[in-house]
């Protein structure tokens, strides 16, 4: 069950981690070097972890939203697909309800891309150093 909504949540925070997250410290750390936004490749990680973070989180918090209510509604009592299950969740308390728990979820999300980001650009090259010569 859900796995329409896992994927488009899935979807949308790989891109933002793996795209604009990188793209975003890559303009910081060129466009904003002598500053301390950029000065160095973490400082830039950072800023650019505070602008991607929340961009992926509040693209990919509705369908993550859908897909706990659809899960968690075993026998698919209130929540049967995505669409119906979406609609249900507006027309009880409305366009926010997609956003339930976005604090939390705001928060681990810019931790995340941060470390993904961290590790990745610290084992890449170790991994597959013929790529980065």
């Amino acid at each position: 069950r859900g796995m329409l909504a896992l994927g488009l949540r899935e979807g949308i925070y790989c891109a933002g981690f793996m795209g604009i997250l990188p793209a975003v410290r890559k303009h910081i750390r060129e466009t904003y070097a002598h500053t301390p936004f950029g000065q160095s490749e973490d400082a830039a990680r950072l800023t650019a972890t505070f602008i991607a973070g929340p961009i992926c989180a509040f693209a990919s918090h509705p369908p993550d939203t859908v897909k706990t209510c659809m899960q968690g509604d075993i026998e698919q009592v209130r929540f049967k697909g995505y669409g119906q299950s979406a609609g249900v969740l507006v027309a009880e308390s409305g366009i926010a309800a997609l956003w339930r728990g976005m604090p939390w979820r705001l928060f681990r999300q810019c931790c995340a891309v941060f470390l993904f980001d961290k590790i990745s650009a610290e084992v890449a090259p170790r991994l597959f150093p013929h790529a980065f010569r």
